[in-house]
C-alpha cells in the first residue's frame, strides 16, 4: 500500500513538473536529438561492420564445412577402397587356400592311388609266388608219388621174390616187434620217471634256495640286532663311565673343601692354641656353610 501511494505521488509530481519545467524539458530533448543521431549513425556503421564480419565468417564456415564434407567423402571413399581391397585380398587368399587344399587333396589321392597300386602289385607278386610254390609242391608231390609207385612196384617184386623168406622171418619179426614195443614202453616209463625226478630235484633245489634266502635274511636280522645291542651296550657303558667320572670328580671336590690342612706344631704352641680356642667364642655357621656341609 505504501508503494502504491508513493508511486501515485511521484506521478502527480511528474505531471506538475512537466507543466512547470516544460521549456527546460523541450531544450533537453532538443539537445539530446544530435547526440541520439550521432550514436545511431555510429551504431549502424558498427553493426554493418559486424554484419560484414559475420558474412565473412559464414562464408569461411561454409567453406570449411564443404572442405570437411569433401575430406569425409574422400575418407569414406578411401575406407571403401581399402575395404574392397581387403575383401579382394581375402577372396584371393581364400581362393589360394582352396587351390592349395585342392592340390593337397589331389596329392593325397595320388599318394593313396600309388599306395593302392603298390599294395596291389605286392599282392599280385605274393599270389604269383604262392602259385609258383604250389606248382613246385605239386610237381614235387607228383615226383614223390611216382617214386613211391616205383618203390611200391619194386617192393611188390621184392616181396613176391622174398615171400618165402618173409614167411620164414615173420615169426622172428613178430618177436623183434614185441621186443621193440617192450623196449619202447620201458624207455617211455624211464623218460617219465626221469622227468618226475627232474621236477622233484628242481622243487628241492627251489626249496633249498628259499631256505638259504630265509637263513640269510635271519642272519642279517640277527647281525643288525647284535649291532644294535652292541651299540646300546657301548652307549650304556659310556654313560656309566661318564656318571662314574662325574661322581669321582664330585667326591674329590668335597673332601678338599671339608678336610683342613694339618700343621705340625710344638707342644707349647699346641697349649697356647688350646687356650686361645677356649677363649674364642663359637662362631655361628652361615646358611651357605650349612648347605655346603
Amino acid at each position: 500500500m505504501k508503494k502504491l501511494v508513493g508511486g501515485s505521488v511521484a506521478i502527480l509530481i511528474g505531471i506538475v513538473s512537466f507543466s512547470i519545467f516544460l521549456k527546460s524539458f523541450v531544450m533537453v530533448i532538443l539537445g539530446i536529438v544530435p547526440v541520439v543521431l550521432v550514436l545511431s549513425g555510429a551504431t549502424i556503421i558498427y553493426l554493418k561492420r559486424d554484419l560484414l564480419k559475420f558474412w565473412e565468417r559464414g562464408k569461411k564456415v561454409a567453406a570449411e564445412k564443404v572442405a570437411a564434407e569433401k575430406a569425409a567423402a574422400e575418407k569414406a571413399a578411401a575406407e571403401k577402397a581399402a575395404t574392397e581391397k581387403a575383401a579382394a585380398e581375402k577372396a584371393a587368399a581364400e581362393k589360394a587356400a582352396a587351390e592349395k587344399a585342392a592340390a593337397e587333396k589331389a596329392a593325397a589321392e595320388k599318394a593313396a592311388a600309388d599306395k593302392a597300386a603298390a599294395d596291389k602289385a605286392a599282392a599280385d607278386k605274393a599270389a604269383a609266388e604262392k602259385a609258383a610254390a604250389e606248382k613246385a609242391a605239386a610237381e614235387k608231390a607228383a615226383a614223390d608219388k611216382a617214386a613211391a609207385e616205383k618203390a611200391a612196384a619194386e617192393k611188390a617184386a621184392a616181396e613176391k621174390a622174398a615171400a618165402d623168406k618173409a614167411a620164414a622171418e615173420k615169426a622172428a619179426a613178430d618177436k623183434a616187434a614185441a621186443d621193440k614195443a617192450a623196449a619202447d614202453k620201458a624207455a617211455a616209463e624211464k623218460a617219465a620217471a626221469d622227468k618226475e625226478a627232474a621236477k622233484k630235484v628242481a622243487a628241492e633245489k627251489k626249496a633249498a634256495k628259499k631256505v638259504a634266502a630265509d637263513k640269510k635274511a635271519a642272519k642279517k636280522v640277527a647281525a643288525e640286532k647284535e649291532a644294535a645291542e652292541k651299540e646300546a651296550a657301548e652307549k650304556a657303558a659310556a654313560d656309566k663311565a661318564a656318571a662314574e667320572k662325574a661322581s669321582l670328580e664330585q667326591g674329590e671336590e668335597a673332601p678338599s673343601k671339608k678336610t683342613p690342612v694339618k700343621k705340625e706344631t710344638t707342644p707349647a704352641k699346641k697349649t697356647g692354641e688350646k687356650k686361645q680356642q677356649k677363649r674364642k667364642p663359637k662362631q655361628k655357621r652361615t646358611p651357605k656353610q650349612k648347605r655346603k656341609k
